[in-house]
Parts: C-alpha cells; structure tokens; sequence
C-alpha cells in the first residue's frame, strides 16, 4: 500500500481541476491539513461539482491517504449568493477577513493554491 504524502493528493487534486475543467480552476482553492483535504470555492454546475468531489475522493484514495477525509463544508454546486463572503466585492476585493484567491475569497488564515493565470 502507498505511504499517504497529502501534499501530493493536494496538488494531483488541483491539477486534475485544472486539466478537467479549465478555468473553473480559479474558482477552486484545495488546501490540506495533516488528515484533511479542503475544497473551497465553487462550481457551475452540479455535474462539475460531482465530477471534482469524486475525482478528489479517487485521488485521495489512491494516494494511500484512506484515513484522509475530504471537507467540502464550503465547496458549493454554484455561485453563490451576492454577498457570499467567498465572492469578490467590486473592484476585485473581499470583505474582512478574506483576502483574494484566483477569483474566489478565502479565510485570510488560508494559503493560496490557485495559480494566477497569464
């Protein structure tokens, strides 16, 4: 069995986010602690949703991480409200707390993973 190297599972995640679904991967932070993965951000549809979920869980799994749970508490399945604190403000800012992430907001105790595009 595979040794889990979850910073690994972090970044086969982020880029099968970026190969599968192109640009939604600046809607998409993925973040790992020592036994979670954390997906934060969202989709526009519920079948990319399904599809990013699953392929995590698949990625987790095959990278020996089974005891690894995969947080989607602030994974959504679209956009989400105006005034969602995970949605830039106008003129690209985020309200307290949150600071700019590709085109999403995160906690400001978060690191970012998404990687800017040129």
């Amino acid at each position: 069995m595979n040794k889990c190297n979850i910073t690994t599972v972090r970044d086969n995640i982020l880029t099968s986010i970026n190969n599968s679904y192109g640009s939604m991967d600046q809607y998409i932070n993925v973040w790992a602690s020592t036994n979670e993965i954390f997906l934060y951000g969202y989709t526009k549809t519920e079948a990319e949703y399904d599809g990013i979920k699953q392929a995590a869980e698949l990625l987790i799994r095959n990278g020996g991480c089974e005891d690894v749970r995969l947080d989607t508490c602030h994974f959504y399945k679209s956009p989400p409200p105006t005034g969602h604190p995970i949605l830039l403000l106008s003129g690209s800012a985020c309200g307290p707390g949150y600071k700019k992430c590709g085109s999403i907001c995160i906690p400001d105790d978060e690191e970012c993973f998404i990687k800017s595009r040129k």
